[in-house]
């Protein structure tokens, strides 16, 4: 049986080829076994001959034929296979073969990342003294800068801009108060 159902399979998939409705696998298969056997070869070309005069029918057939064909629901074929509708059945028919590409794809993305990783750098404990050293006398430096500004802000700017008008405002108020007491 199972020989029967692998002739019958191989006959498919000749008048596939020979019709021009193969995948491109079954293309290639189909002529490496036209090359080493003659009885093959010569059943693709006879299919080869009866798709051509089926192909020149359809260029013959009148219009009304093919308006009835597409009202009576039957399909009529206008384009050939692609390479996108092969693999689009490839998922859909064969899950196995989706789920191994799944896999490989998952396995090679995750080995990209695992082996893809930066380097870390391991630092000498000199290279740390240094960085630390470095690091001190940066923040030293901003104190210095931050103790100068504050000085600054008590001695110049809060005494001017701030405590003087403040002063003033008061002894306007004061004025205002003494002058405003009965004497």
């Amino acid at each position: 049986m199972k020989s029967f159902e692998l002739k019958n399979d191989l006959k498919k998939k000749i008048i596939a080829v020979a019709y021009g409705d193969a995948g491109i696998l079954d293309k290639i298969y189909v002529h490496l076994l036209a090359r080493k056997h003659t009885n093959i070869k010569l059943e693709l070309e006879e299919y080869k001959q009866t798709a051509q005069f089926v192909h020149s029918l359809e260029a013959e057939c009148p219009d009304e034929l093919l308006s009835n064909l597409k009202l009576n629901k039957y399909p009529v074929p206008k384009t050939k296979n692609s390479i996108l509708t092969d693999f689009f059945s490839i998922i859909i028919n064969k899950p196995a073969a989706s789920v191994s590409i799944t896999v490989i794809l998952f396995i090679t993305v995750t080995l990209s990342i695992i082996l893809n990783r930066p380097f870390q750098k391991q630092y000498t404990e000199t290279e740390i003294m240094q960085a630390n050293e470095q690091a001190r006398y940066a923040l030293g430096l901003v104190g210095s800068i931050m103790n100068e500004t504050k000085e600054k802000l008590e001695k110049e700017v809060i005494k001017e801009y701030v405590v003087k008008p403040i002063s003033g405002g008061i002894e306007i108020v004061n004025r205002l108060l003494i002058k405003g007491e009965p004497k």
